[in-house]
Order: C-alpha cells, then structure tokens, then sequence
C-alpha cells in the first residue's frame, strides 16, 4: 500500500495476481503436509515469526524498489521450492 509512482494501478492488480497463485500454491503445500500427517502451522503470526524472507520497510516505495524486491523474493523462494523437490523425489514422494 506504500507503493509511490504512476503505475500503481498496474502493479497493484498484478500484486492481487500473484497473491491469488501464492494463496493457491500455499493451499496444496499445506494440503499435502497434512495428507503425509503432518501439521500446518498457517497462521499470520507464526509465518512472520519463521519466514527467511526479508521485508520492506513501512515506508513508501518506488515501483522498481517494489520489482525488485519480489523478484529477490521470488528468486529465494524458488531456490527453496527445488531445494524441497529434491528431498521429495529422493524419498520418492513425488
């Protein structure tokens, strides 16, 4: 909501899309955790307590800090996603 700058429209109804696909992605993960037993710790708090991703200050911000920022994120939690995959097909849960 801090965002700054003439595009914001644009870069809010994309920032609603890749919240959307991450709600989704999310849903699966937790969905799978508790197919395998597992529990879900989903709750605002407890994701902001362990998230190892960083976060912008609450601050305005331009649209390319705000780019940039995601693809950081993005970049991270991609690297993490493989990292996962791994493990998965090396205990054949694929």
């Amino acid at each position: 909501w801090n965002v700054t700058g003439r595009s914001f429209i644009g870069l809010h109804k994309l920032l609603d899309k890749l919240a959307e696909e991450l709600d989704e992605a999310i849903d699966t993960a937790a969905e799978r955790q508790r197919a395998l037993g597992f529990l879900t710790h989903g709750t605002a708090r407890h994701v902001a307590k362990t998230s190892k991703l960083g976060q912008l200050s609450a601050e305005r911000h331009s649209i390319e800090e705000i780019v940039t920022h995601l693809c950081e994120l993005y970049g991270e939690a991609s690297r993490a996603a493989q990292s996962a995959a791994k493990i998965c097909e090396e205990d054949e849960d694929v």
